[in-house]
């Protein structure tokens, strides 16, 4: 079983595939991918995400009290090692990566010069904060259907993973905060030849096209997670308070309502030696 959280704490359902949008905390795919593979000896993770120094600005912004105390553990860091981070800087090396993933048990006779070889097959392929590759700084050329292909070759990827385990299958998560913003064009830009002139304004006509992307994504996945920032009226200055909701986008014949919702608060923890401030500890309803 898995989790977003250190543990004990609420475990997600067992899952194929996963979607978790809304402004989550920056350490949940580290202990999901410490929860999973605890539950999955013998495997690994595998987890990409656009900037290295996006993601640990992040977890340094977050400073998560448990990381401090555990992460140094002898238990922590062996599972930690076993958790293969790649940076691909653009959506074109991101699904370079995906199509050349392969494992030592693969049946390739003659494998591809350079493909990397996983030492073990990955019970976890996470994808994380990919709408980065699609913010006011890309370049022009992007669609909606650009996204959609990433995932559809995180998909493929996972199922070829699969078929090279012997005993195991290779879920797909992928944790993205920005989602839910993200509109993209159906048409991609032409570029800037066919742009109109800088004195003038963009007209309805040239955006109305632009479609929510978190629509068309969800459609992938089995089940779907939204995490949602909530407002107690007596809650202390220092704690903020957060829900996630899980609805089942696969509908079960014998289990029709398999929605799950957890709520729980983040405030400040001891202070630490070690650390200039205090860690986030986690607190349940």
């Amino acid at each position: 079983m898995s989790s977003l959280f250190p543990l004990p704490s609420p475990l997600l359902p067992p899952f194929d595939s996963l979607l978790l949008k809304g402004k989550y905390h920056a350490s949940a795919p580290i202990h999901l991918c410490l929860t999973h593979i605890s539950s999955h000896p013998g495997t690994k993770a595998i987890v990409l995400t656009p900037s290295r120094q996006k993601w640990l600005q992040a977890l340094c912004n977050f400073n998560d009290d448990w990381l401090n105390e555990c992460g140094g553990y002898g238990a922590v860091s062996h599972i930690l090692s076993q958790v293969d981070v790649f940076y691909p800087p653009s959506p074109a090396h991101l699904c370079l990566v995906l199509s050349m993933l392969r494992t030592s048990e693969s049946t390739d006779t003659f494998p591809p010069l350079g493909r990397p070889t996983l030492d073990r097959p990955p019970s976890l392929l996470v994808l994380h904060e990919i709408s980065d590759y699609y913010d006011e700084t890309s370049p022009t050329g992007h669609s909606a259907s650009s996204y959609v292909s990433l995932v559809a070759h995180a998909f493929s990827a996972s199922f070829s993973l699969s078929t090279e385990a012997a005993d195991s299958t290779t879920s797909i998560v992928l944790m993205d905060s920005g989602l839910d913003q993200l509109k993209l064009p159906i048409i991609p830009n032409p570029g800037p030849i066919f742009t109109a002139s800088e004195d003038e304004e963009p007209t309805a006509e040239s955006s109305r096209h632009k479609v929510h992307v978190a629509a068309l994504v969800e459609q992938y996945f089995q089940w779907v997670g939204t995490v949602e920032s909530r407002t107690e009226p007596h809650a202390a200055e220092t704690q903020s308070n957060h829900k996630l909701s899980l609805h089942l986008n696969v509908v079960l014949q014998d289990n029709a309502d398999m929605d799950v919702a957890w709520e729980w608060h983040e405030k400040p923890g001891h202070p630490r030696g070690f650390s200039e401030r205090p860690g986030v500890v986690f607190g349940w309803s």
